[in-house]
Order: structure tokens, then C-alpha cells, then sequence
């Protein structure tokens, strides 16, 4: 069995290097690292309520008849994966997706699921607020660390 040391490793690795899919089996184990290709990209994680103010996206969100600026998205609280497995944004395949953009967003609601060794987690927001952008597509291979919301 490889230790979390060699695991957090393995991942640094990868996102050094130019390598974009990693899949390792052994007898115990089944581990797959993949990375997004985007230009904004974040690599270097950011706590739950750290902000990230570096972004210029041309973008709005409106919600209930309000527009909610674009250097205000930019500066949203960012909810992260707490481990490497696959996003679900819905419950199941055919019910609708926990949190969009734009739904009022509560402490303690759950905004997706990260499955992990064939185990569910639920990813619970920490912040209320809105949510201004999803930064995940339903099934996509999540790293430690990678911004999955933006809750403003």
C-alpha cells in the first residue's frame, strides 16, 4: 500500500510535469490523476475561505433580477476538493444538480460529491452566500486542492 506521503508526491509529480493522465494499479490499490486543460487553471491550493483576486473574467451573474458585479465574482470565497476522485454535481444521474449558479447557498449545504475509492463525500459549503460559478463539470476527475465553487 503507498503512503499518503508517497501519494502527495505522486500528485506534484504530475502537476509539474507535462504528463496530463497518470493511472497506477497495484494489487491493492487503483490510483488516476488527471488534469484539466485551461489557461486559468489554479495550481496552487487555496484555504476554504481564502479569496482569489488575480482573476479577469469578462463575466456577470444575475440572480433574482440582480447583477452582481464581475470584480465581485473575483472575489468570492472558493469551496475546494478535500481529495482526488470524481465530481458529481447531482444526487444521481437523472435528478437535478445539488447547487447551480445563482441558488442561495447555506453553512452546511452540499454542493457536490466526490467519490473516492468507491466511497461518496459529500462536499458541504462552509460560507453562505451564492453561488457565482461552478468550476467543475458533472463526472470530471477533481484534484486535492482544485476549485470545485465560488460562493459569494
Amino acid at each position: 500500500m503507498m503512503s499518503f506521503e508517497k501519494i502527495k508526491e505522486l500528485i506534484q509529480l504530475v502537476n509539474q510535469s507535462e504528463m496530463m493522465y497518470v493511472d497506477i494499479k497495484t494489487d491493492d490499490m487503483h490510483i488516476t490523476l488527471s488534469k484539466r486543460e485551461q489557461a486559468d487553471l489554479v495550481h496552487a491550493p487555496l484555504s476554504h475561505n481564502q479569496t482569489q483576486t488575480d482573476s479577469k473574467q469578462e463575466i456577470s451573474v444575475v440572480t433574482n433580477d440582480e447583477t452582481i458585479p464581475t470584480q465581485a465574482i473575483s472575489q468570492g470565497n472558493i469551496i475546494e476538493s478535500p481529495l482526488v476522485g470524481v465530481a458529481y454535481l447531482s444526487p444521481a444521474p437523472d435528478l437535478s444538480p445539488f447547487k447551480q449558479v445563482g441558488d442561495t447557498v447555506a453553512v452546511g449545504d452540499v454542493l457536490c460529491i466526490v467519490e473516492a475509492m468507491k466511497i461518496m463525500n459529500e462536499i458541504k459549503s462552509d460560507v453562505a452566500g451564492v453561488v457565482t460559478e461552478i468550476m467543475v463539470d458533472n463526472q470530471q476527475i477533481v484534484e486535492f486542492g482544485q476549485p470545485l465553487f465560488r460562493i459569494l
